[in-house]
C-alpha cells in the first residue's frame, strides 16, 4: 500500500519489499493476489510539490514490481486525489495489462478530502478504462449508501465497494468498530440492489464481516444497471 520510492526513503528497496509481499500472500492460498497502490504520501501541484510526472514514476515502479513478482490484479485504494489517481491508473495501464480496480474515499458530504465528487470520479475513471470503480474504508457502509448510489448511475464499468466497519472510536484506550456483521450485510445488500457488483471491507472490518458479505454472494442476485447517456466534461 505504501511501498513507494518517497515513503521507503532509501530504508528499503521497492522490487524486494513488493516481491516478498506477493510471495507471502501467494502463500496463503488466495485464488487472486493484488498488487495494492495507495497514495504517494505527497500532494501533487498546484497545491503541493509533487509533479504528475513524478508521481507517475513512483507508482511505475511499484506496478512493474508486482507485474514481475505474479500479482494478479492491481488495486488503487484510499486515494482522495483525482489527479494523483489518475497519475496511478495510467501508471498501471501503461506498464501492464492486468485488471485494474480503483477506489477513492469518500467523507459524509460525498467528496473526496481534495474535493472529488461521486459523479467526476466515475466518469473520468470508466473514460480512463479502468476494470471496476467505487468506494473504500471512508465511513461505514450505511453512510455510504448515497455516495454509492451517485457512482452506480455515472460508472460504465462494475462497482465495488469496501467500507470501514464504522467509524473507529476509542473506548477504555482501545480503537472500536461499532458496525456489527449483520448492520454491515444489511447495508451492503442495499448496495447490490443499487448494482454493486464487488464488494468486500476495509478498516474495521473482520472475517465475520467477511463471511456475511460471502453470503450474499451466494444468495442475491446481481443487478444489471442502466446507465443513461450523458455528455460530460471533468
Amino acid at each position: 500500500f505504501g511501498t513507494n520510492r518517497h515513503k521507503l526513503s532509501g530504508k528499503a528497496d521497492v522490487e524486494s519489499v513488493i516481491t516478498e509481499a506477493v510471495k507471502i500472500a501467494k502463500k496463503s492460498g488466495a485464488k487472486y493476489v493484488a498488487l495494492d497502490l495507495g497514495p504517494t504520501g505527497q500532494v501533487l501541484e498546484p497545491i503541493g510539490t509533487l509533479t504528475f510526472e513524478e508521481a507517475y514514476d513512483l507508482y511505475a515502479e511499484q506496478v512493474v514490481a508486482g507485474k514481475n513478482a505474479g500479482a494478479d490484479l492491481v488495486i488503487i485504494e484510499t486515494m482522495s486525489d483525482l489527479l494523483e489517481t489518475k497519475a496511478a491508473v495510467l501508471a498501471v495501464k501503461e506498464n501492464c495489462d492486468l485488471p485494474l480496480f480503483v477506489t477513492m474515499t469518500f467523507s459524509e458530504d460525498s467528496r473526496t478530502f481534495m474535493g472529488t465528487s461521486p459523479e467526476n470520479m466515475a466518469i473520468t475513471l470508466s473514460s480512463l478504462g479502468v476494470s471496476a470503480l467505487g468506494v473504500n474504508c471512508s465511513l461505514g457502509p450505511k453512510e455510504l449508501l448515497g455516495t454509492v448510489e451517485r457512482i452506480c448511475k455515472f460508472s460504465t464499468v462494475p462497482v465495488i465497494v469496501q467500507p470501514n466497519a464504522g467509524l473507529p472510536k476509542v473506548i477504555d484506550g482501545k480503537t472500536v468498530f461499532e458496525v456489527t456483521p449483520d448492520e454491515y450485510k444489511e447495508a451492503i445488500s442495499k448496495m447490490i440492489d443499487m448494482g454493486v457488483q464487488v464488494i468486500g471491507g476495509c478498516c474495521g472490518t473482520t472475517p465475520d464481516h467477511i463471511k456475511a458479505v460471502k453470503e450474499l454472494t451466494l444468495t442475491k442476485e446481481f443487478v444489471k444497471r442502466e446507465i443513461a447517456p450523458v455528455s460530460a466534461v471533468t
